[in-house]
């Protein structure tokens, strides 16, 4: 997903996962690594959502072979959210990927 936020380009790659792992192709490492170098500004939105949790985990494009060889647990996290998308803080995952700095 591409978008302008608060005059800040982003671009949110939406990923979902019952486990920690998280398919990422090596078109979109390449992808989100080309972009971070050129000052882009990336990021995965990871749903897991198993038989006991609904979260919502946002992680910056740039530690993508990171997030595909470690899974989430393995990266740093910018924001986290539980409960479903109706007790998500949604302020919080906007305020994260239009002002967090890369």
């Amino acid at each position: 997903m591409h978008g302008c936020l608060a005059g800040t380009d982003i671009w949110l790659e939406m990923k979902k996962t019952q486990h920690w792992r998280v398919n990422i192709l090596p078109s979109q490492i390449a992808w989100h690594t080309l972009r971070h170098m050129s000052g882009g500004r990336s990021f995965f939105c990871i749903r897991r959502i198993n038989n006991r949790s609904d979260d919502l985990y946002v992680i910056n494009g740039k530690h993508c072979i990171k997030l595909r060889d470690l899974g989430v647990r393995g990266v740093p996290v910018l924001c986290a959210c539980t409960g479903g998308p109706s007790h998500w803080d949604w302020d919080e995952v906007l305020r994260t990927v239009a002002i967090i700095p890369q």
